[in-house]
């Protein structure tokens, strides 16, 4: 089983803070950071192999740490949005629809910055997910027989 090669403090350090999810303080988010981290490892682990996981070469173990902290940072980017999606009105508050905007982007910045680092160590990079947009159909019925042509 991998076992997280990142601290809750080095993903603090890519600027995030317990105030951003609502917690009283710092032991609570850290809680869930370290949660997130043991998660990612297992992902990046996963997608790397395990030879690369336990690289003994000092650069083969930082990108992979890289890989790790950015995948989490991701993830937390994803829960900010849900938080200020749960807040936001619909048809209303542009402030917020901007800030969610400029968050996909952080998010997706550090989605890319993890591809780099598993370019780095020779691992192939995920296959991009379908759009994530809104889809709408509309099917149309009626309950009398259709009609003769």
């Amino acid at each position: 089983m991998a076992t997280k090669k990142n601290t809750a403090a080095e993903v603090r350090a890519e600027g995030f803070s317990y105030q951003q999810f609502g917690y009283p303080d710092d032991a609570g988010f850290d809680t869930d950071i370290d949660k997130l981290l043991n998660e990612q490892a297992l992902i990046v682990e996963a997608r790397v192999g395990a030879t690369a996981w336990a690289a003994a070469s000092d650069v083969t173990a930082a990108h992979v740490k890289r890989a790790e902290r950015f995948l989490a940072c991701a993830e937390l980017w994803s829960r900010r949005i849900n938080r200020l999606e749960s807040e936001t009105v619909i048809g209303g508050e542009s402030d917020k629809s901007r800030g969610i905007t400029e968050f996909r982007k952080n998010q997706q910045n550090y989605l890319a910055m993890s591809d780099k680092e598993y370019a780095s160590v020779d691992a192939t990079p995920a296959a991009a997910a379908p759009s994530s947009g809104v889809a709408f159909s509309a099917e149309t019925s009626s309950h009398f027989p259709a009609a003769a042509t």
